[in-house]
């Protein structure tokens, strides 16, 4: 993954120059003598002039939306936990950032592909964390399992790489054993 600063960020720069020309024509109806119009008119530019104003309060956080990516990541493995592999081995899922993310279609897999999880319908809350249970059982918002009827990560290493639901590689976490 790579980090774009706005300098080489087309979609950035796309997004600031045509907020500057949605600010130029704002500013230009401001400056219009509305009071030499019909009053119609008058009350369709208002009305023009605060959903412009609206438009604007919401950018930020808008383009703070589109350019970052949710900040969910794989925390933790327990790959070898004291009594048996499949009863004990789950994932940490984390997400740092304050807002929701909808992990529906996401998937998780080992090193080599060799097992691969798909999400169900499920949102991890803002500063949350869900375990991914190797094993079968219940699903809540705070833990899913896999429903696998073996061990899924090895324990002299493994990676795991967690994809959203594009395909889109969001975090890989990779352990060795004694590391």
């Amino acid at each position: 993954m790579t980090n774009r600063t706005h300098h080489d960020d087309p979609l950035y720069n796309a997004i600031a120059k045509t907020t500057v020309q949605v600010g130029r024509f704002g500013f230009a109806l401001l400056r219009l003598p509305l009071g030499l119009l019909p009053n119609q008119s008058r009350t369709h530019i208002e009305c023009a002039l605060y959903e412009l104003s609206r438009g604007f309060a919401g950018l930020p956080g808008d383009f703070a939306r589109i350019a970052e990516p949710p900040n969910v990541s794989v925390a933790y493995i327990e790959y070898d936990p004291p009594g048996s592999d499949l009863e004990g081995e789950f994932v940490v899922i984390t997400n740092a950032s304050h807002e929701p993310v909808d992990l529906t279609d996401w998937t998780l897999v080992d090193e080599g592909n060799k097992h691969t999880y798909t999400f169900p319908a499920f949102t991890l809350a803002g500063g949350a964390e869900v375990k991914l249970w190797t094993k079968s059982g219940i699903d809540d918002a705070t833990n899913l399992c896999w429903g696998a009827r073996r061990p899924i990560w090895n324990n002299t290493g493994d990676s795991a790489v967690l994809r959203d639901a594009n395909g889109n590689l969001v975090s890989r976490y990779t352990y060795a054993a004694g590391a």
